[in-house]
């Protein structure tokens, strides 16, 4: 369990009750980049939460410290084998307590329980912390997934076939 302050943090699966934090979070995520390509069609996104990050076949986890919102990630479903990682972000106050790596290993955990195969997301070079864990966890680089794709993003992906004896 991770403890900030006197609070602990508590990371599940978004309640209707949530979403206006989530909203919160998005938006601070989006003011936090600085490339608007990421964000297309992102109002309607925000008014259909939970949208396509709905279960079974996506996940929209939020990050709570007691009242407060500390982070979230959200999974979409892409197609019959893969997901989309989608609105990963920690804030500020709350980065270096490990909060982003247990959202992403909780993420990857129910992408692995829905039956996905692989992850896909998309990065930036500016996103320094995030793109080391993506490396840590074993992203790798690959071809862009989509046509839409703009300048300057990576696109990423990680196998989450487990060996025959696991």
């Amino acid at each position: 369990m991770l403890i900030f302050g006197q609070h602990p943090i508590q990371i599940r699966q978004a309640t209707a009750g949530d979403l206006p934090l989530v909203r919160a979070l998005f938006r601070e995520y989006q003011a936090s980049i600085d490339a608007q390509c990421c964000f297309q069609s992102f109002e309607a996104e925000l008014a259909d939460l939970p949208g396509s990050y709905a279960l079974p076949g996506g996940c929209l986890l939020i990050a709570r410290s007691g009242e407060a919102a500390a982070g979230c990630i959200a999974l979409r479903h892409l197609d019959d084998k893969s997901g989309e990682v989608k609105r990963f972000f920690v804030r500020e106050h709350y980065q270096g307590v490990g909060l982003g790596a247990e959202l992403m290993t909780r993420l990857i955990a129910n992408a692995q329980n829905a039956g996905f195969e692989s992850l896909v997301l998309e990065t930036l070079p500016t996103m320094q912390s995030a793109n080391r864990l993506y490396e840590r966890l074993g992203f790798v680089r690959r071809s862009a997934y989509h046509s839409s794709s703009a300048p300057g993003i990576t696109h990423l992906s990680l196998s989450l076939k487990r060996a025959p004896f696991e």
